[in-house]
């Protein structure tokens, strides 16, 4: 179902906005129209209160393998797994968890992409620099051996001139 628009005039009190996860289900009085600030929903009554919790509780369900580190392919593939716990987990949150290790995903391979292209440039700048410094010096070499002869002859010649 596609998001509606906005009702009301604008800047009106009553206009409301609903996004395609919140269009699912009726408005309720618990319906949490306005996100959370990061810091708020760690600060929320949890068993999972840091890093170390959160390492025990992925490795007690199962959702992570035990001394493996948390990498952002690890991280996807516990999103994907969670997806999977439970047919009564809603739609909408599965999309969003799904969306999310998506996203994740095209950063990883953003950033793979991002290190292999800087890696490849720094190997042809380091293997062509110095045949490149050859090639200068070889082609300007003449150039310069002209310059410093001709010098030569006209330092000769103003020695001449001045004799006379």
């Amino acid at each position: 179902m596609p998001p509606k628009a906005a009702k009301g005039g604008t800047g009106s009190a009553n206009a409301t906005t609903t996004t395609a996860l919140s269009s699912v289900g009726p408005t309720t009085q618990q319906t949490n129209k306005n996100p959370l600030l990061q810091n708020k929903i760690e600060a929320l009554s949890s068993a999972v209160t840091n890093y170390k919790a959160a390492e025990q509780f992925l490795t007690k369900n199962i959702l992570s393998l035990t001394d493996e580190p948390f990498t952002l392919t690890h991280m996807i593939s516990i999103l994907l797994q969670i997806t999977q716990i439970c047919n009564i987990t809603p739609l909408p949150v599965v999309a969003a968890i799904r969306v999310t290790a998506f996203i994740l995903k095209k950063h990883i391979v953003d950033e793979m992409a991002l290190e292999i292209a800087s890696e490849v440039a720094c190997q042809i700048t380091n293997t062509l620099t110095p045949h490149i410094s050859n090639h200068v010096v070889g082609a300007i070499a003449p150039q310069m051996a002209k310059l410093l002869t001709t010098s030569d002859q006209m330092t000769v010649t103003l020695t001449r001139t001045e004799e006379i």
